[in-house]
C-alpha cells in the first residue's frame, strides 16, 4: 500500500514538473513572439505618453507546392497584372466575397512564411511573406478574416504601377485626402505622405516621396509617384477612416496625418481636378507652421 502511494506521489510530481516546464515554454514562446503596438495617450494638460501593448502572434505551417522559381514567377505576374481584376479585388480574390478556405489554398502554395495574430474577438490577421526578387527578397501582404470570410487586404505592391492620376481617373474624387510632412529637413530631405480614402469603393491608398522647401511653405508634388500601400475591403462593410488608421490594422503611424483642407488652400475637389491629369505641374503648398520639425 505504501509502495502504491509512493508510486502515485512520484507520478504526480513528474506530471507537475512536466506541466510547469511546458507552461514555462509556452510563456517563453509568447514572450518571444509578441507584436508590440504603441498608443499615444494625451493627458488633460496636453502631455503625451506612450502606452505599449503586446499581442501574441503565431507562426503558421505552409506547404508550398510550387518550386521557388515558379513561385517567384507567379507572384511577379500577380503583382504586375493583379490577376486580371480591378481593386478592391486583389489577385482575383475579393474582400467580402472570397472564402478564407479558397484563398488560403492558393496563397499557401506560393508563400514562404505565414504568421497569425488575433486582431479582435472575431477577426484574425494572417501575415504572408512571398518570395519575389533580388530587389524585394520578400513581398508581404496581410489578410483579415472573420467567420471564414476574407474581409480586408493590406498590400505593398512593388510592381503594380498604379499612378496617382490612374487612381483618380478610375475612382474619382476621394471622400477625404490626408497629408503629412515636416517643417524642415530630416536626414537631408523633407518627406511627405498622402492618403486617399474611398469608403464607397473600399479603398485606402497611400503614396509618398520627397517634398521641397519654398520660403515659409512646403511644396508637395505627388503626381509622379505610384501608390505604395493599399487597404482593400468590401464597401458594404462601411469601415470608418479612424478605424482603418487605428492600431488594429497595419496602416502604421497616423498621428501626423492632417486633412488637406486644414493645412492648405486645397480641398478634395481641387486635388482631383489637378492630379487626375498626369501632365499637371500643380503642387500642394502647405505652410510650415502646421508641421513639426
Amino acid at each position: 500500500m505504501n509502495e502504491y502511494r509512493l508510486l502515485n506521489f512520484v507520478e504526480g510530481l513528474f506530471i507537475l514538473i512536466f506541466g510547469f516546464a511546458f507552461l514555462s515554454g509556452c510563456a517563453g514562446f509568447l514572450q518571444e513572439n509578441m507584436l508590440e503596438t504603441t498608443l499615444i495617450s494625451v493627458t488633460p494638460s496636453g502631455e503625451k505618453t506612450d502606452i505599449v501593448t503586446q499581442t501574441p502572434y503565431f507562426r503558421e505551417t505552409t506547404n508550398p507546392t510550387l518550386a521557388i522559381e515558379y513561385a517567384i514567377e507567379t507572384v511577379t505576374s500577380l503583382f504586375s497584372e493583379n490577376g486580371g481584376c480591378e481593386i478592391p479585388c486583389w489577385w482575383g480574390f475579393t474582400p467580402g466575397e472570397t472564402s478564407w478556405i479558397e484563398l488560403k489554398k492558393f496563397i499557401d502554395s506560393i508563400a514562404s512564411e505565414t504568421w497569425r495574430d488575433i486582431v479582435s474577438r472575431d477577426i484574425t490577421r494572417f501575415i504572408y511573406s512571398f518570395p519575389f526578387s533580388e530587389d524585394y527578397p520578400y513581398a508581404g501582404q496581410n489578410y483579415y478574416v472573420q467567420d471564414e470570410l476574407l474581409i480586408l487586404i493590406e498590400t505593398y505592391p512593388p510592381l503594380l504601377e498604379i499612378g496617382l492620376a490612374h487612381l483618380l481617373q478610375d475612382f474619382g474624387e476621394p471622400t477625404q485626402v490626408l497629408i503629412e510632412t515636416q517643417s524642415r529637413s530630416r536626414e537631408f530631405s523633407i518627406t511627405y505622405r498622402v492618403a486617399l480614402y474611398y469608403p464607397e469603393k473600399g479603398i485606402l491608398a497611400q503614396l509618398g516621396g520627397e517634398a521641397e522647401e519654398e520660403g515659409e511653405n512646403i511644396k508637395i508634388c505627388p503626381q509622379e509617384r505610384d501608390i505604395g500601400f493599399l487597404m482593400l475591403w468590401s464597401p458594404e462593410r462601411e469601415i470608418e477612416l479612424d478605424e482603418l488608421l487605428g492600431p488594429e490594422y497595419g496602416f502604421g503611424d497616423s498621428e501626423g496625418l492632417m486633412s488637406l483642407s486644414v493645412v492648405s488652400n486645397w480641398d478634395e475637389e481641387i486635388f482631383h481636378e489637378n492630379f487626375s491629369n498626369p501632365e499637371t505641374d500643380s503642387c500642394i503648398i502647405t505652410p510650415k507652421f502646421h508641421w513639426s520639425p
